[in-house]
C-alpha cells in the first residue's frame, strides 16, 4: 500500500517547513496505515495532517506515537461514525494547540506552529461534517 499527500508542499530550501494531508479513511482499525505513515512520510515532513481519521474519544494516542514528533493532536467526531481530523508536529518545532479558535460545530483543529527562527504560523485543517444543521453554515465560520 502506498499513500498520496492531498496537499504537499514542494522541498525547497528557502521554505519553513512541509506540509502533508491525507484523507485517511479511518487509521483507527488499519493499522498497516499508520505503519505506512511511519515509513514513507515520517521524517520527510514537518506537519503531518489527517482528515477521517475515525477516531474516537476511547481510542488511546499512544497507540499512534510517531518518533520525532510531537504526540499526536486531535479532534475526534463525538457523535456518529467517522469523521475527525489529527496531526503530528515535528519535535524541531513548537506547537500549541489554539482551541479557542475551533468552533464546536466544525471538525478542526488550529495550532500554533513556531519554527527555528522563531517565525510562527498558525495551521488550521478541518473535516466538514455531512450534513452541517444549518445550510451555508460552514461557509459562514469559515
Amino acid at each position: 500500500m502506498r499513500l498520496f499527500c492531498i496537499f504537499n508542499t514542494t522541498v525547497n530550501p528557502h521554505r519553513d517547513f512541509r506540509i502533508c494531508h491525507l484523507n485517511i479513511q479511518s487509521i483507527k482499525n488499519n493499522r498497516e496505515k499508520f505503519q505506512q505513515i511511519e515509513l514513507q512520510l515520517a521524517n520527510v515532513y514537518d506537519i503531518i495532517t489527517m482528515s477521517e481519521t475515525w477516531l474516537t474519544p476511547d481510542t488511546l494516542s499512544d497507540n499512534f506515537k510517531l518518533l520525532g514528533y510531537h504526540p499526536i493532536y486531535r479532534r475526534d467526531r463525538i457523535n456518529g461514525v467517522g469523521g475527525g481530523v489529527a496531526a503530528w508536529i515535528s519535535n524541531s518545532m513548537i506547537a500549541t494547540r489554539k482551541a479557542e479558535y475551533e468552533n464546536p460545530l466544525i471538525e478542526a483543529l488550529w495550532l500554533e506552529i513556531r519554527i527555528h527562527n522563531n517565525k510562527f504560523y498558525f495551521v488550521s485543517f478541518t473535516d466538514r461534517p455531512r450534513p452541517l444543521p444549518h445550510s451555508g453554515m460552514y461557509y459562514r465560520i469559515c
